[in-house]
């Protein structure tokens, strides 16, 4: 069986047709990437044979380089003997010739709505959003996801390898989340647990209706600045609702390291760890500055300092209600995040916060609370803290058939750099 696909100068996407077609049930013996020119980095098919090999698949992978004319396309592949030949990477040119001269078999194409999301690792789209079509006859092919060989059961995933992680083990039937003991319905997220709604706020399955008062200031060109709080709770969504418009502030900084500078595990340092980095995240090195103080005060007034400074509109985002009060009254525009409604979240960065819910305890409840997952009704993953500060979690499979982590993770090392 000779899969066959078309190379792309985002080898990400020429992965994950190859890895499409291996979850809609396709085993081959041979793999052929047919480019316009080789590939710069070092052990691609080497990395790449490595991973399939996970799957139970040994395939001989193949780097063919056409060049960029078209006459040369159609003279090659009209040569060329195929079983599957998917053309949904490349170019539109590689892909239009390649459909019309090919002897291939099947010539499939995988439909993605959103294109943008497809620039991830496999995965991370769920294939129940890709329909993957035969375009020599019209049909939909479904999909047959493969089980894995045994193998290490320990990976280390980020957000991204988490969401890719949940959306293909979805292909195998139900899932629960779990907190301890805590099933996790995300359909109606009643938590009374003050960590895990924290969660769901920096994730996006709970979102502040104030949210819609940053977008709008954000399209006015205002610049914004964030207490700590702020960071806490909407985390990395800061950066997306407020698009670069963020400034880093020295008082915030000063707040978050003095609470992360010690070694304490206890309590609710955690949260501000979580702050931190998203802090770090955002900003990625501290402001120079020789404002050495933290709190409220000082935030007030860094903010009026920097609103001297700038001619656009600067507003503070603050989850403190008496901190909007005292912004008001020094003149400086604020936004009060207040009301909570369910929203669409990323199911990522909810497992990934929900990791440190271990290290988290409150006077109301000392309990050690782990994250797993449960696949129609068994322990599938356990999902442990690792490396915060590196935005990774460390990942258990129970399951040897469902080792997917094992090969996010290899997928993710093949891609990152690119």
């Amino acid at each position: 069986m000779i899969l066959a696909t078309l190379g792309s100068d985002k080898s990400v996407t020429t992965i994950d047709a190859i890895m499409t077609e291996i979850f809609t049930g396709v085993k081959p013996n041979e793999i052929r990437i047919y480019r316009e020119e080789s590939d710069p980095r070092q052990n691609f098919s080497e990395k790449l044979k490595d991973t399939l090999k996970l799957l139970g698949i040994d395939s001989k992978i193949r780097e063919i380089v056409i060049g960029d004319k078209i006459s040369d396309w159609k003279d090659k592949m009209s040569n060329e003997e195929i079983d599957i030949l998917d053309i949904t990477p490349g170019r539109k040119y590689m892909a239009i010739v390649a459909n019309n001269y090919s002897k291939a078999k099947e010539v499939r194409y995988a439909y993605l709505k959103e294109e943008r999301k497809g620039y991830h690792v496999f995965g991370y789209v769920s294939p129940l959003e890709i329909k993957v079509y035969n375009i020599r006859d019209g049909k939909e092919v479904n999909y047959e996801p493969p089980s894995t060989l045994d193998g290490d059961e320990i990976s280390f995933l980020n957000s991204e390898g988490l969401t890719s992680l949940y959306n293909l083990l979805s292909l195998h039937g139900k899932l629960n989340i779990l907190v301890g003991d805590e099933d996790l319905n995300l359909d109606k997220p009643d938590i009374r647990d003050d960590y895990i709604n924290n969660c769901l706020i920096r994730s996006g399955f709970k979102k502040y209706d104030e949210e819609k008062d940053v977008e709008k200031y954000e399209k006015q060109d205002s610049f914004f600045l964030a207490d700590t709080n702020t960071y806490i709770k909407l985390g990395n969504r800061l950066g997306w609702l407020t698009k670069g418009k963020l400034l880093a502030s020295k008082s915030v900084y000063n707040e978050l390291l003095n609470k992360t500078k010690n070694t304490q595990k206890e309590g609710k340092t955690i949260l501000f760890h979580l702050g931190m980095y998203s802090y770090t995240l955002l900003h990625r090195n501290p402001p120079i500055s020789e404002f050495n103080k933290s709190g409220d005060i000082p935030l007030i007034e860094e903010a009026k300092k920097i609103k001297d400074n700038i001619s656009e509109q600067l507003v503070l985002i603050t989850a403190d209600r008496q901190e909007s009060y005292v912004a008001g009254s020094n003149k400086v525009k604020s936004i009060f995040l207040n009301t909570l409604k369910d929203g669409k979240g990323d199911i990522g960065e909810l497992l990934f916060c929900l990791t440190y819910r271990s290290e988290y305890t409150d006077p109301h409840d000392n309990a050690k609370k782990e994250l797993s997952i449960e696949l129609n009704g068994e322990e599938t993953v356990k999902i442990l803290p690792y490396q915060l500060h590196e935005g990774k979690s460390k990942v258990v499979t129970k399951n040897k058939e469902l080792n997917y982590a094992k090969v996010i993770e290899k997928l993710y090392e093949i891609v990152k750099n690119q």
